[in-house]
């Protein structure tokens, strides 16, 4: 869904077994990360991991949801303890 310039992805676990399901219980309806893009995204961890304090939650791979458009894209989600889930995703 498209507001603007800003895209709002909504997901939902299929079951139990779904690795989405302890975060759709925990938090029901509501926002849990923030999705940024970026150019680099290797560069963008490195960037955010050195000098921001970030640790990597799961490592660049890619993304078929974000990939309608036709590109092949990379994600990548790290936390931060203060801040907590962000998601880098490549253009």
């Amino acid at each position: 869904m498209l507001n603007g310039s800003f895209r709002v992805e909504l997901i939902s676990p299929i079951d139990s077994s779904s690795p989405m399901y302890p975060l759709y219980k925990k938090h029901k309806n509501m926002p849990y990360h923030i999705c940024y893009e970026c150019e680099n995204i290797e560069l963008a961890i490195k960037e955010m991991t050195e000098t921001a304090g970030y640790m990597i939650v799961q490592a660049s791979g890619f993304a078929p949801a974000m990939s309608a458009d036709g590109k092949n894209r990379r994600v990548a989600f790290l936390m931060h303890p203060n801040m907590g889930l962000l998601e880098l995703l490549e253009c």
